[in-house]
């Protein structure tokens, strides 16, 4: 490997970092975005609660650049130190002495498909898209499995048998973790209810959390509920957690969420279908047609 296909190399993974860690912030709810969430919630003291999601992108996306940079700066010194000196040596061993009077020899004419850099940014995309049609699939054959709904009575003590229940507890809404969720001029009230067993006491790990379109519960007194869906296990949000350590509410192991839709284990699938083929056809088609171009010039 010489000096200048090391610095492509660097340079590729430089951008598909700065591209992708963001991206993965975003759709998983995690690393810098999180933190960033968890802050702006801190800020916020009892409440109402707002997650800014658009406004926490842009310090995600410097933050994200910013630590690439320190990455990538001293990473291209350490190259040019360890390859640059055997380059030139090799050079000065292998280069014939030029001929006094002979004309400079003109640059050879380099072939677009053999520059590295393009091979990777070319693969990239290729998985990119793979990786959104696999994550497609794996969406429609979720959204298309018929369910039955087994009963679940937590008073029972029963541990499920199937993720998709008919959850009968005792909602606590007191303790509910609700917040409104921000995107550009939309906004989402996202609501997190325990439920639980009769007779529980504050300081009980809490296992099982409601998660309702619309808050029909209000902030009325503790009441038995009977809900149908499916259960997610670790579901809760990064703000909704932040909300349950700020109430004093102890989180079973494992604690699970009851989505009412039957088939929203396929949501995270359908995004990174969405994103992932997008992304990937954004640089492909332009990689491809510049490769085809070259190919017929040729």
């Amino acid at each position: 490997m010489n000096q200048l296909v090391a610095n492509r190399i660097l340079i590729a993974m430089f951008v598909c970092f700065g591209m992708g860690y963001p991206l993965y912030c975003w759709t998983a709810q995690a690393g810098i975005y999180s933190w960033l969430v968890d802050a702006e919630l801190a800020l916020q003291g009892k409440g109402p609660y707002f997650v800014h999601a658009s406004w926490l992108m842009i310090p995600t996306l410097v933050i994200s650049w910013v630590l690439g940079l320190a990455v990538y700066l001293p990473a291209t010194s350490m190259v040019d130190r360890m390859l640059a000196p055997a380059v030139a040596l090799n050079e000065k061993r292998t280069a014939p002495a030029p001929a006094a009077d002979a004309p400079a020899p003109a640059p050879a004419a380099g072939s677009l498909v053999d520059n590295p850099l393009f091979i990777y940014f070319l693969a990239g995309s290729v998985a990119l898209i793979i990786v959104g049609v696999v994550a497609g699939v794996i969406a429609y054959r979720e959204s298309s499995t018929a369910v039955t709904f087994e009963a679940l009575n937590l008073a029972e003590g029963a541990p499920p048998s199937s993720k998709y229940v008919k959850l009968t507890g005792l909602a606590i809404t007191s303790l509910k973790s609700q917040y409104s969720f921000q995107v550009r001029s939309a906004s989402y009230v996202e609501t997190y209810i325990p439920i639980v067993v009769p007779g529980w006491k504050p300081g009980d790990p809490v296992t099982y959390f409601l998660h309702p379109a619309h808050d029909t519960f209000g902030n009325i007194e503790p009441v038995m509920t009977e809900q149908t869906g499916v259960l997610i296990r670790d579901g809760l949000s990064g703000p909704a957690l932040f909300l349950c350590k700020k109430h004093g509410v102890k989180l079973g192991k494992p604690a699970y969420v009851l989505e009412s839709d039957p088939h929203a284990e396929a949501e995270p699938y359908i995004s990174a279908a969405l994103y992932c083929t997008i992304i990937g056809l954004a640089f492909f088609l332009p990689i491809a047609g510049s490769w085809v171009k070259t190919l017929f010039h040729h």
